[in-house]
């Protein structure tokens, strides 16, 4: 096997494909989770730091996209190419370090496609796990100072990205203990430490919302796994990451998964996991001790708490060398894998860039942007007022997609608009996150004016349990949940005709809603 790289050029035609690939998708609609994250960094800057110290992770991304916010705009392309510049930077280093053939794993890669269009710290983070894993396994050839400085800094930026970094900041001290620097390893903790304290304060208080307590009674919105249920699902969890490691998000829903739901995509999906896991067994000795303890110190904590591929990303460099290592060597089974595998990626990432939006932690995929476009024409074409009664997430999404589009004459009522004026955009406690629901529908109805476009979630699609108490609802998360007696009452006043949104799915609906006969007549 060859460890030579490839060459410079060839370095950047894997960046320019990831681009154009990423290019092609720069226009889907936001999700609840990108909407919160852009309006803070739209917002002040202390609010936004105050806001993310209320949840459950640090302002590192936050502060770069609100400065590249200041600098470039907030148009939906500057915002989808800021997303783009981590995951470029990981192409291009990793086809510079990656034996010979890992331009092909990398420039293709699905999952990255993903990592560079989602408005979230995750393509940063990946990169962290790149510039961490390339630190290690220079350090275990050659112990330098600008070497375990580099790893320090990869560290330190990790840890301001999100707070799984601190699994690679183990795996780290436990490879410089390894090699007998000691040290190093306690130079190596103050550092991050030191660097971190500012923020420390702030991460012990959001602990408790790791923990299963953080919602009870009838305002359970999220069902949530038992210790014994994460146990038993960690190997599930891990097996679902490593399929969108190697075949993206794309194409699997898995929430709706059975043998129903098989597609061409699913099985072409399978079938490059079984060769990028083969590829990946062949090159396994690439990374070395220290991409191995930081893939497993990823992997193994990571699949008990967070079921999700993108929060692994830290360990995707580790996986891309191996399958790059893997399908680098001599012999006739490796040449088959080194045309496949880019083959299949790039099929792969034909259902992500065509999709209107992007693959969401949800049953359903809602397209906040065509919604917004449908419905603030219809709003504009009669009096103007468009309701959106929905969360505070997905209502973000419909402000900054009016926006976006050149509608923002359309007057926007909707239940959160005290505290957004406060300048607060997210709730903390599941009881206000739901109150909006629980009041009188009746009396909110009669607030809303005599003729208007309603963007809700129309309860007869819902499903899921009913609960809360007076105003019942139906469903849990925000894609689902619904209140039961909003189109009882709407119907008793108005005449109602629904609009079709032809990419969203699930229960998000959007009525014209307008005076019935009888009031007509009694207006005349």
């Amino acid at each position: 096997m060859t460890d030579k790289p490839a060459g410079f050029a060839v370095c950047l035609a894997a960046v320019a494909l990831m681009a154009v690939l990423s290019a092609l998708s720069f226009q889907k609609s936001l999700t609840g989770d990108e909407a919160l994250t852009v309006a803070l960094a739209r917002g002040g800057f202390s609010q936004m730091v105050c806001t993310v110290a209320r949840e459950s992770h640090v302002p590192g991304y936050h502060v770069l996209l609100w400065l590249w916010i200041r600098a470039f705009g907030a148009s939906l392309p500057v915002l989808r190419l800021f997303a783009f510049i981590p995951v470029g930077i990981l192409v291009f280093a990793g086809c510079r370090t990656f034996p010979r053939y890992g331009y092909l794993v990398l420039g293709t890669s699905p999952f990255l496609l993903h990592l560079a269009v989602e408005l979230r710290m995750y393509g940063f983070l990946a990169l962290v796990g790149m510039c961490i894993l390339i630190a290690l396994k220079g350090l275990a050839r050659r112990f330098t100072t600008g070497g375990f400085a580099a790893l320090a800094a990869a560290c330190t930026a990790g840890v301001w990205t999100l707070h799984f970094a601190w699994l690679a900041v183990a795996a780290a001290l436990v490879v410089l203990f390894r090699l007998k620097r000691r040290l190093h390893a306690l130079i190596l903790a103050v550092c991050v430490l030191a660097a971190f304290s500012p923020w420390a304060p702030n991460m012990v208080r959001q602990f408790h919302r790791f923990s299963p307590g953080g919602e009870s009674g009838e305002f359970q919105m999220f069902e949530l796994a038992s210790p014994t249920q994460r146990v038993l699902g960690a190997p599930f969890s891990m097996a679902g990451t490593l399929l969108r490691f190697a075949a993206g998000n794309g194409a699997f829903r898995f929430s709706l998964f059975s043998l129903g739901t098989l597609s061409p995509w699913v099985v072409m999906g399978f079938l490059l996991l079984g060769l990028t896991l083969w590829s990946a067994f062949l090159g396994r000795r690439y990374p070395g001790f220290g991409g191995w303890l930081l893939f497993l110190f990823v992997m193994v904590p990571v699949s008990f708490l967070r079921p999700s591929a993108r929060h692994f990303s830290l360990a995707y460099p580790v996986f891309a060398a191996m399958a790059a290592a893997g399908i680098s060597g001599e012999g006739a089974l490796r040449r088959v894998f080194r045309y496949s595998i880019p083959v299949l990626s790039l099929v792969m990432c034909v259902p992500f860039a065509t999709r209107s939006t992007l693959p969401q932690r949800c049953t359903f995929d809602r397209d906040f942007r065509e919604a917004a476009r449908i419905a603030g024409e219809a709003a504009l074409a009669g009096n103007g007022r468009l309701v959106a009664y929905l969360d505070t997430h997905s209502l973000l999404c419909v402000t900054y997609h009016l926006d976006e589009q050149g509608l923002s004459g359309v007057e926007l009522v909707h239940p959160h608009m005290e505290r957004h004026a406060s300048g607060w955009l997210i709730y903390f406690e599941p009881q206000d996150l739901v109150a909006y629901l629980l009041t009188d529908t009746d009396s909110l109805v009669g607030t809303w004016g005599t003729g208007f476009v309603l963007l809700a979630n129309d309860p007869r699609l819902s499903r899921g349990p009913l609960f809360g108490t007076g105003n019942t609802l139906v469903g849990r998360g925000s894609d689902m949940i619904a209140d039961v007696d909003l189109i009882d009452c709407l119907e008793r006043r108005f005449s109602v005709e629904r609009i079709a949104l032809p990419h969203s799915r699930g229960p998000l609906s959007l009525f014209l809603v307008t005076a019935s006969g009888e009031q007509q007549r009694s207006l005349q």
